[in-house]
């Protein structure tokens, strides 16, 4: 017949309303655990369920409490009952997932029935405190039992719960390397060599990232810890830590090498370039210099050309001068010259003008006073015949006026002559008046002898 109280782990003083609490806990527990460990939760359920039917009323558990062979003792029945909520809630809380608030509720029974004080129980408690991060409450608990029992877990469930408070800003890693270290141990005493391995690589883990110069000792305790399973992983994780810090240091190395390799590369590039702005600038310099001189020379040189040209040219100007005044003084004297000449040609021609008027005077009146008698024909034999050009003696009386005429003429030419305008209008009409005056005569003398 199956034991339903020990199966499950079922209070028989219990009354059976309390044992039918318990298996709905059990039931949900079990639901949960399922997912897990499909086969062991299928077993437990089904063993909830035939329990359920046989404490679903006093009778019927009466009926199963006598086939069972009558009730144990109590006390007895309180200690195992009591262990088994321990066994229950430690179970649970060895988990990887586990379900703190359960095993919570078996160690509030669990010390529901203790009488006194038990150090696994403080323990058990403390680690679903620490598991529900409730740092202060589960440190409380942990010193609690480390008094009533010298147990190695105590001083680990100590060093852990030390270590990975956030609030406990004042424990120094030696007081968590002196709780590792009894743990450590203990489980070595203890023959635990998969905890030993365990506290050995938190040790490890503590050496390394906690201090900056226990590297060495790191490495060892990491070492041992993997030799002894390294169930937490902290020892590997020292281990590639460290490997991952070789690295970075290698990479870091390898980083400033090639930094001063760029920096030194960057000076020379920068010094190269500097060198060739220097270049630059002094073959600028050099040529502003040359283009400079240059310009000054071209300057000296337009100067120069300048003042010689202005010297040419004053030269010339003097030369111009020179040879304008020579042909002033040429001209003035040959002008002298001329008017001078001119005069006495003048004076020379003055008996031919006084002829040649008063031949002019008579020429013309004869012909205008012969052709308003006969025809063109008749005058010019007659003309030719009689010799019409010696009758001027008729004419004494125009001779005298036109010998005073030829000398007004001269006297006219001479002055325009000084005045240097000898191509006059007048100079070229007044010859030709006694002429018309000839003409005018020959025809008013005609028409009163008519």
């Amino acid at each position: 017949m199956k034991n339903y109280y020990d199966l499950l782990g079922l209070t028989q003083n219990n009354s059976t309303d309390e044992i039918k609490k318990d298996l709905e806990l059990l039931e949900n527990d079990w639901n949960e655990r399922r997912k897990s460990d499909p086969e062991q939760g299928v077993k437990m359920l089904s063993y909830i369920d035939e329990a359920k039917g046989i404490f679903s009323s006093e009778k019927s558990r009466k009926e199963y409490d006598d086939k069972l062979g009558g009730s144990p003792d109590p006390s007895i029945k309180r200690k195992a009952e009591y262990l088994e909520k321990m066994d229950m809630a430690e179970s649970i809380l060895n988990e990887s997932n586990p379900d703190v608030s359960l095993a919570e509720g078996y160690l509030d029974r669990a010390e529901q029935l203790l009488d006194g004080e038990d150090a696994r129980l403080y323990y058990l408690k403390s680690v679903a405190c620490y598991k529900n991060k409730q740092y202060d409450e589960a440190l409380r608990l942990i010193n609690k039992a480390i008094p009533l029992e010298d147990d190695y877990r105590y001083y680990a469930q100590k060093g852990l719960i030390e270590y990975f408070d956030p609030n406990n800003t004042e424990t120094s890693m030696d007081v968590v390397l002196s709780a590792m270290e009894k743990a450590r141990n203990g489980a070595k005493a203890d023959s635990n060599m998969q905890e030993y391995g365990i506290y050995t690589g938190f040790i490890a883990g503590v050496l390394y990232f906690e201090y900056n110069d226990r590297e060495k000792e790191a490495v060892e305790y990491a070492n041992e810890a993997i030799e002894n399973g390294d169930a937490w992983g902290n020892g590997k994780k020292v281990l590639d830590a460290i490997e991952v810090k070789k690295k970075e240091k290698q990479e870091e190395v390898e980083r400033r090498n090639q930094a001063k390799i760029k920096e030194e590369e960057e000076a020379e590039r920068k010094r190269k370039q500097d060198e060739e702005q220097k270049q630059q600038w002094m073959k600028q310099q050099d040529e502003e210099i040359n283009r400079r001189i240059e310009a000054e020379k071209q300057a000296v040189l337009d100067n120069e050309k300048r003042k010689d040209k202005e010297r040419k040219e004053e030269l010339e100007r003097a030369e111009r001068q020179s040879q304008y005044e020579q042909r002033q003084k040429w001209l003035k004297r040959v002008g002298d010259y001329y008017n001078l000449s001119r005069f006495w040609l003048i004076c020379l021609l003055v008996p031919v003008v006084n002829i040649f008027s008063i031949g002019a005077f008579n020429y013309a009146y004869i012909v205008m006073n012969e052709m308003y008698k006969t025809n063109q024909l008749g005058l010019l034999r007659e003309f030719v015949r009689e010799d019409h050009l010696l009758k001027f003696k008729k004419k004494r009386r125009w001779n005298v006026i036109f010998n005073i005429y030829a000398f007004l003429i001269t006297f006219f030419w001479i002055s325009v002559s000084l005045e240097g305008n000898p191509s006059s209008v007048i100079t070229a009409i007044l010859p030709l008046l006694p002429f018309v005056i000839g003409i005018v005569l020959g025809i008013r003398d005609a028409k009163t002898k008519l």
